[in-house]
């Protein structure tokens, strides 16, 4: 059983907002909303982004006025043709440029040479910032055997990596979350939280409360987390819906 505490972050990933991001609604004007609807903490999504280094401080200073603390979600692979994507020292800038302390990019395809990429990632990672691969819905960028290898690599190693665990993404990729729980909960940090209906060839997210998956029992492998992020587009009722759930008093 997972206690609901005091020190549980609730995380809204700003895809909540979907329709308003695609219909070019800028991620700063939407942190008001985040902060009125209950979380203590926003996920920016850089493929929302405009690219100009002013919207970025424009985020952190809105974040700051919200009183949310910041994590940058991007929709990216770390592994880029089994080596480091090129780009992640760009990410790293803007992530400190939003003012976050969270980064957060898919797994991708595993590296080629394991302790030397191991060697090379370790110099990105500073101690200033939390760093966290995901499962994507890619089957090549989320093969549930690499990512736990992967970790069995970090585990030996002093390079600190920690996984986002997305409860729906799984079904994606031909695993169920439940098996991936068992093998990864050890190495998660944070929950992305959504829900999906139907099977393989006609799978869709759904809001938390309204899919195939127990999220319930689900989240009770995962004993020691304390941030739980809501990312699914929803109506602000389907948003609400999920938070107070998490923020019932206990999960099974």
């Amino acid at each position: 059983m997972l206690l609901i505490s005091a020190d549980n972050v609730f995380i809204l990933n700003t895809i909540a907002f979907g329709h308003q991001l695609r219909s070019g609604t800028a991620q700063a004007e939407l942190l008001a909303d985040v902060h009125q609807l209950g979380f203590q903490a926003v996920e920016i999504r850089n493929e929302f982004l405009s690219g100009n280094d002013s919207e970025l401080v424009q985020i952190r200073d809105e974040a700051k006025h919200q009183q949310l603390e910041v994590y940058y979600s991007v929709n990216a692979p770390l592994f880029v043709q089994r080596e480091i994507n090129p780009r992640f020292g760009q990410y790293i800038a803007e992530m400190h440029q939003l003012g976050a302390s969270h980064l957060k990019l898919n797994f991708g395809e595993y590296p080629k040479d394991e302790m030397l990429i191991l060697s090379d990632l370790g110099k990105y990672l500073d101690g200033s910032f939390e760093f966290n691969v995901e499962n994507n819905q890619t089957p090549s960028e989320s093969k549930l055997k690499d990512i736990v290898n992967f970790f069995t690599a970090i585990d030996h190693s002093n390079v600190d990596v920690g996984f986002c665990f997305d409860t729906a993404n799984w079904y994606w990729t031909g695993n169920t979350p439940e098996e991936a729980a068992k093998l990864l909960s050890k190495s998660t940090r944070y929950l992305h939280l959504k829900n999906k209906m139907g099977e393989a060839g006609s799978l869709q997210v759904t809001p938390l409360v309204q899919g195939d998956i127990d999220w319930e029992k689900l989240i009770g492998f995962f004993s020691n987390i304390h941030e739980f992020a809501l990312e699914y587009d929803g109506t602000k009722a389907e948003i609400q819906q999920g938070l107070h759930a998490l923020k019932s008093e206990s999960l099974n």
